[in-house]
């Protein structure tokens, strides 16, 4: 499941008439990179989660998936739900456990330790993370043997950062309603209380193009390289 209804607003100053998504980024648009990375990770279905309908990402979606991915395009309408609302709202559509990332980042993580990992824990959710340091991103994450605390304002003595990936079992969306308005950040939080969440370490650091800073550095290292995965090989 990939959340995608991010407008960009940060990055308005590129191509504002574009979504987040369709931005040109290197030699390319970003989801030429964004389906290029999902495939060489190793998926294979995919649904993309719009804000509301947008036909121009829906076509450009299907246009560039040559025969790759069996893909679904869903919008939870004009009501902005969050993050985790759009997944509620599509409940009946998911299998027992599933993948969910963001539509504006590129990952390099090994899918089959992670579902290992997810399928021998009694956990509900497992969540990918980096440590921080070295990292110009603000950390989101408290973990010290297990997840402590997740926030993105108080965020004092924090040392690691949400990843972009994480596994999730269908059972801790279910007390939720259809149209409810919810993000991730309330999932987290209640499964960080209840203790239903585990992490998985990665060292490989992600890309994405929340603001002008990350876009820019993005740009410049895609402009020197022909694949994707090339991002990796420092």
């Amino acid at each position: 499941m990939i959340l995608a209804g991010g407008t960009g607003s940060r990055l308005k100053k590129i191509h504002s008439d574009l979504p987040k998504i369709l931005k040109p980024v290197g030699k390319k648009l970003f989801l030429d990179y964004f389906l290029e990375n999902l495939s060489r990770l190793g998926f294979k279905d995919l649904i993309f989660i719009l804000q509301e309908e947008n036909k121009i990402i829906e076509k450009s979606i299907i246009e560039k998936n040559n025969k790759r991915f069996f893909i679904n395009v869903l919008s939870d309408g004009k009501n902005k739900l969050g993050t985790a609302g759009a997944i509620v709202n599509n409940l009946e559509l998911l299998p027992n456990y599933f993948w969910i990332t963001y539509g504006d980042t590129l990952l390099n993580i090994n899918i089959e330790s992670m579902e290992k990992k997810f399928k021998n824990s009694d956990k509900g959710m497992l969540l990918s993370v980096i440590e921080s340091d070295g990292l110009n991103h603000i950390p989101n994450l408290l973990i010290k043997d297990k997840i402590e605390a997740y926030s993105k304002v108080n965020n004092k003595g924090f040392n690691f950062i949400e990843y972009g990936l994480m596994l999730v079992g269908k059972k801790i969306f279910l007390e939720h309603n259809t149209n409810e308005k919810i993000d991730l950040k309330n999932i987290f939080e209640k499964n960080i209380e209840y203790e239903n969440i585990n992490f998985h370490k990665t060292k490989s650091r992600f890309y994405e193009m929340g603001n002008l800073d990350s876009y820019e550095e993005l740009n410049k290292k895609l402009n020197n390289i022909n694949e994707v995965d090339e991002l990796w090989n420092e």
